[in-house]
């Protein structure tokens, strides 16, 4: 017990800079490379066929609700965990992590017979071809049959994570990555002994990524002899409110990333209905999606690595550090984002040139050009409110980063897509004014994270003890 609270100690003391620096990279480079693995992925698969490429497209959005349920759940786990630690209750700890990998484990058996018997009653509204429809189903069934691994296999990520220690999640992330990057041709294509699966050799490889994840986290979770948190199902408890604590945070966290899931289903169907230039914008839009993750990737691994210092003293009662943290957080995320805006609006060009079918279009390359520099605008806005969002979970009040992601993506971004696009895009019949509904919805966003900030701080951190001296460097 004397070793852990003393290795927790760090994120009490340790200088913030120092700290979230070893916090937060790790976590950004096991993000670059997942972003990374997102465009290869894609590449590989366009190499059978239309069908097969759109058929990753429709499966896609519910893939993401299993991540959805896991990085949710995982968060609010996290969270609890470092509360916890910050009040010297280990006990606590300990028992939020045990409950927290039941949750995934239940979530995880539920949601691989839900995939498994019902995978083509959910796709079949998407598609009106039959070999797109079973290209989707093979991949959607067989990842999602398998959820209980991508479940555990960020759980024990966050947990560790949640603990204090980033190496150790960046390690099971980038084994996870590389080995799907691996697979991905050679179940693809049929290398050396390997069958030529197709699609489906894809979502095996999807799987068999997470399962190194899964198999890695376990390890470092459950074997390591300078563990912080200890897994003990043979004296759970369900009593209190630690259910509760995990979903508060868990809970809105999950609909956040569903929603946006469902908001880019919408901006699609807006598209379709009122532009001429209607697959070429799609086209430019998920190109958009892919690039841009390489700018918002390293700040949501920014936002993992403050995370656990902001809760942790957050229960320690360290309003300096607390206020410290996010200070330096919001400076580099700035800093990130106003890069990734001077590389959109100086090259779009060179940027869409990457992507053969674009790059030799001129139409769909002036759309592309529009595109990418008009929607970077919101980079610097989605910069502050990506951080301070991770503020409200850190003080476990995650209902109030549903509540900015709810406004910003559903009550903002699709009736500012659809009243741009149907009286400003369609006389013209090109997609030059939809764009603007990105930049609009993230500043209607900021303001109201920043609104939200201001109850926090006056409700919550006001509360806490003060101390007169921090270490930023």
């Amino acid at each position: 017990m004397e070793t852990k609270t003393v290795e927790l100690n760090r994120l009490g003391t340790e200088k913030i800079g120092k700290l979230l620096l070893k916090m937060s990279v790790p976590m950004m480079i096991s993000m670059l490379v997942l972003a990374l693995y997102n465009i290869v992925d894609t590449l590989f698969v366009a190499k059978i066929s239309e069908e097969a490429t759109s058929a990753l497209t429709i499966a896609f959005p519910f893939q993401m609700l299993i991540s959805s349920i896991a990085v949710g759940t995982s968060v609010g786990i996290s969270s609890l965990i470092s509360r916890r630690l910050g009040e010297q209750n280990q006990q606590a700890a300990d028992n939020a992590a045990t409950v927290g990998v039941l949750l995934l484990v239940i979530s995880g058996a539920l949601v691989s017979l839900i995939y498994f018997f019902l995978a083509k009653t959910i796709l079949q509204p998407f598609s009106t071809d039959e070999v797109e429809l079973n290209h989707a189903v093979d991949y959607l069934r067989i990842c999602g049959s398998m959820s209980l691994f991508v479940m555990i296999s960020v759980g024990t990520e966050k947990i560790i994570q949640g603990t204090g220690n980033a190496v150790k999640p960046m390690i099971i992330q980038l084994a996870g990555a590389i080995t799907n990057i691996v697979f991905d041709p050679i179940l693809i294509f049929g290398y050396g002994f390997f069958p030529k699966m197709g699609v489906a050799g894809a979502a095996v490889a999807t799987v068999a990524g997470q399962a190194v994840s899964m198999v890695l986290g376990l390890l470092f979770l459950l074997c390591d002899k300078k563990k912080k948190v200890t897994l003990n199902f043979r004296e759970i408890s369900l009593r209190g409110t630690v259910v509760r604590d995990i979903y508060d945070v868990g809970a809105p966290s999950i609909l956040m990333q569903s929603i946006a899931s469902f908001v880019t289903m919408g901006i699609y169907a807006i598209i379709n209905a009122f532009l001429v230039a209607a697959l070429k914008a799609k086209c430019v839009l998920g190109i958009y999606f892919k690039i841009q993750s390489f700018i918002f990737m390293p700040v949501f691994g920014l936002n993992s690595g403050s995370l656990p210092i902001m809760a942790y003293n957050y229960g320690a009662r360290r309003k300096d550090r607390f206020i410290a943290t996010l200070k330096l957080s919001l400076l580099w995320a700035l800093i990130i984002m106003l890069t990734g805006l001077a590389l959109f609006q100086i090259f779009p060009k060179q940027i869409l040139s990457m992507f053969e079918s674009v790059g030799k279009d001129p139409e769909t390359l002036a759309i592309g050009v529009r595109a990418l520099r008009t929607i970077s605008l919101c980079f610097p806005f989605a910069a502050v409110g990506i951080i301070l969002v991770g503020s409200f979970n850190a003080v476990g009040k995650g209902i109030f980063a549903l509540i900015v992601s709810g406004a910003r993506q559903v009550v903002v971004i699709l009736p500012a897509a659809f009243i741009l696009a149907k009286f400003f895009d369609a006389p013209a019949q090109s997609a030059t004014y939809i764009w603007w509904a990105y930049p609009i919805a993230e500043l209607m966003g900021l303001v109201l994270s920043i609104t939200l900030f201001l109850v926090v701080k006056k409700r919550y951190l006001d509360k806490l003890n003060n101390t007169d001296s921090v270490e930023l460097k």
